[in-house]
């Protein structure tokens, strides 16, 4: 048994649903959000609380399947990639 790496493997499911979870919470509880995105996006924190809320909700819907997993590492990776370079970029203007 490969115990943890299999396609439907208990911790795979629970990174899905705690993804899953994370990106919703931006839109039920967004002010604990916006301070986070304001960091990289100052003047419209609220706006990307929900844009990063909805991809990420999208990635962890793309986590839960085994055939849509290697997707959401590739957008995962485009999404940290895309808020780090924001937050740089944010910092180097300030």
């Amino acid at each position: 048994m490969h115990y943890g790496k299999s396609p439907g493997s208990r911790g795979e499911r629970h990174r899905a649903l705690a993804t899953t979870a994370i990106g919703l919470s931006h839109f039920l509880w967004p002010g604990v959000f916006d301070p986070i995105n304001a960091l990289g996006f100052p003047d419209h924190p609220r706006r990307f609380t929900y844009i990063n809320g909805a991809i990420e909700t999208a990635i962890g819907v793309l986590m839960a399947r085994s055939e849509t997993r290697r997707l959401s590492r590739v957008v995962g990776t485009c999404y940290v990639t895309y808020l780090a370079g924001n937050v740089i970029r944010t910092r180097a203007k300030g």
